[in-house]
């Protein structure tokens, strides 16, 4: 194949249409880094982005199980953000979680 010889790494991302089974630690080579929470609307429970560490995922069980098994050589942190009542407070709020989210992955997670 042209990308092995030119040692490229093709990957294929996922977006929630996979199960846990599914899903081999020993084939990631890249990932985003993403967290999330949970509020209960009328209709039922909506998800949303939050900055690291703020959500429910269990980020360090993750981290663990991809350093011991996967081949990552890559995190990418996704830092959602819903959007608030104004563009400006929008912008405030993903600039607070996204610098808030690099403290997390440095500190807690000792992702650098």
């Amino acid at each position: 194949m042209k990308a092995e010889e030119y040692n490229i790494k093709i990957a294929i991302e996922n977006h929630c249409d996979q199960t846990a089974g599914e899903l081999l630690a020993e084939h990631i080579v890249t990932t985003h880094f993403k967290d999330y929470a949970f509020k209960m609307e009328n209709w039922g429970f909506k998800s949303f982005g939050v900055a690291l560490g703020d959500g429910v995922i269990d980020l360090k069980a993750i981290l663990k199980i991809l350093k011991e098994k996967s081949k990552l050589d890559r995190i990418m942190l996704e830092i959602p953000v819903e959007k608030e009542g104004t563009e400006k407070a929008t912008l405030e709020k993903e600039d607070d979680n996204v610098r808030r989210s690099v403290l997390y992955a440095w500190d807690v997670l000792g992702i650098k």
